[in-house]
């Protein structure tokens, strides 16, 4: 007895434009060239500072920024906070990188300026990210008047201040490390408009898609929703005295921050009460101090309904505060009746559709943060119900992801993009290619612009790896 599954692409595939293209490569005329530094190992968890004090002799109207590295990055200029958290983790492709763009001019200024770049590089492979094995930066800032691009004359430094903690560590589904500060090696200033230190020269190491970085893709999603620094809703003691238990408005993404005074080499450990969500570790933070009165944020997003944060008795707490970042989309309308009990289902539902939203939807943001396309169509139906029409890009970039980690059997598999999986999960495979996937976002968004992009490869994948009947059918 043969079995059919509903997964009529015909009625989704309106057009098929004989489209090769299968993602918005970059555009020609990249003058930056991929910079690291010889100290660099590009080891798990490294962490490294760029810095470019650039003279305008006049302030542009409009300079766009290309940004690019593996795995993510923080941008000042003249002080000021750019980007928090820049970059997507890589895989658009096999052997691609993503690259974000950033209007800079509104920061610049009329002679001296400072443009200053963190890059945390995850080092390693997960459910959800490919390592390229290269920690660099790639900056590429260029108009008719001016031109500010990475090369040798950057300066900056392997930021050692930055390492691993002990075990536990997160479960080898998540390419983050758990992030340790030590403030002994803390560089002040670095970043900052008048720093005068010391920094060391930084080294050309490949051109624009040359390996190991590859070919460069345009971020198809906004750049991350910023709260600002906040006060928790509620801060407590724990009996002993020694953590703070910090509450969140509900389950989100945070960044956590304090402000304290201290004596050197004393330990503070901050965690989620997520930590170990599923079962397993996730990501945690730790902090060795300095001398005198400091501030720190864990730059590692978690996420909780808790913050908390272990002080020893010998450290003066001035101040804890939380960011909350997120993907870039608005609540819309809720939905209202006259049973509270619904009412509150519909907001705990949307709440929970937001934070399993980030780089891809992820069906827990705790254990894996990977982007099964199980949950993802059901994700993304219901995103046309609960968030506004910025939402619609994530799943059209998961749908690209999708069809570009084809394997060279046709199989196409998920989570992707990973490093560390290549299993096809075929019922999850056709829910997706079908209705309640890609038939539902097209349904549902009018767009129907990826269906010649990725047409040819799911030809392939419902022919050559299913049999299909008269109906356009799959057959088990």
């Amino acid at each position: 007895m043969k079995t059919k599954f509903s997964i009529k692409i015909s009625a989704l595939c309106v057009a098929y434009f004989f489209c090769c293209s299968t993602l918005i490569w970059a555009e020609p005329g990249w003058k930056g060239k991929w910079i690291s530094f010889e100290q660099s190992q590009s080891k798990t968890n490294t962490w490294i500072a760029y810095r470019k004090d650039v003279t305008l002799s006049e302030k542009p109207t409009s300079l766009m920024a290309r940004i690019a590295t593996d795995t993510k990055y923080w941008l000042w200029i003249n002080d000021r906070m750019v980007v928090f958290e820049g970059g997507l983790k890589r895989g658009p492709a096999r052997n691609a990188t993503y690259y974000d763009e950033v209007e800079i001019a509104p920061y610049l200024t009329e002679g001296e300026n400072a443009i200053a770049v963190l890059v945390w590089h995850f080092g390693k492979n997960g459910f959800n990210h490919v390592n390229s094995g290269t920690a660099a930066l790639l900056f590429d800032a260029v108009n008719a008047d001016t031109e500010i691009v990475s090369d040798e004359t950057w300066k900056g430094m392997v930021y050692d201040a930055y390492q691993d903690t002990e075990a536990p560590f997160p479960n080898y589904r998540i390419p983050e490390s758990n992030i340790r500060f030590d403030a002994r090696q803390e560089v002040p200033g670095w970043n900052l408009k008048n720093f005068t230190g010391h920094l060391s020269n930084t080294t050309f190491f490949a051109h624009v898609e040359d390996a190991p970085l590859g070919k460069l893709v345009k971020r198809p999603i906004p750049l991350w929703k910023d709260s600002g620094l906040k006060n928790y809703l509620e801060v407590r003691k724990s009996v002993e005295g020694d953590t703070l238990f910090c509450k969140l408005p509900y389950n989100c993404q945070i960044t956590p921050y304090f402000r304290i005074k201290a004596i050197a080499e004393t330990m503070i450990k901050i965690q989620t009460d997520n930590y170990m969500g599923g079962g397993t570790p996730n990501v945690r933070a730790e902090y060795i101090t300095r001398n005198g009165e400091q501030e720190y944020e864990s730059f590692g997003w978690m996420n909780g309904h808790e913050v908390w944060y272990v002080f020893p008795k010998s450290v003066e707490v001035l101040d804890v505060k939380y960011r909350e970042t997120g993907y870039n989309t608005e609540f819309v309308e809720p939905f209202r009746c006259n049973d509270e009990f619904l009412n509150e289902l519909w907001k705990r539902s949307a709440r929970t559709l937001y934070i399993t939203m980030r780089d891809n939807y992820m069906d827990c943001p705790d254990r894996e943060r990977a982007q099964w396309w199980g949950d993802e169509v059901n994700e993304l139906g219901e995103a046309f119900y609960a968030l506004t029409p910025s939402s619609h890009q994530l799943a059209l970039k998961g749908i690209y992801e999708l069809m570009n980690w084809q394997r060279a059997d046709g199989v196409i598999f998920s989570p992707v993009p990973a490093g560390n999986w290549n299993k096809e999960l075929p019922l999850q495979m056709l829910a997706s290619v079908g209705w309640y996937g890609f038939y539902t976002q097209y349904f549902y968004s009018a767009d129907n612009s990826f269906v010649p992009v990725i047409y040819d490869r799911l030809h392939r994948y419902l022919h050559e790896v299913w049999q299909v009947d008269a109906d356009g059918l799959a057959i088990s």
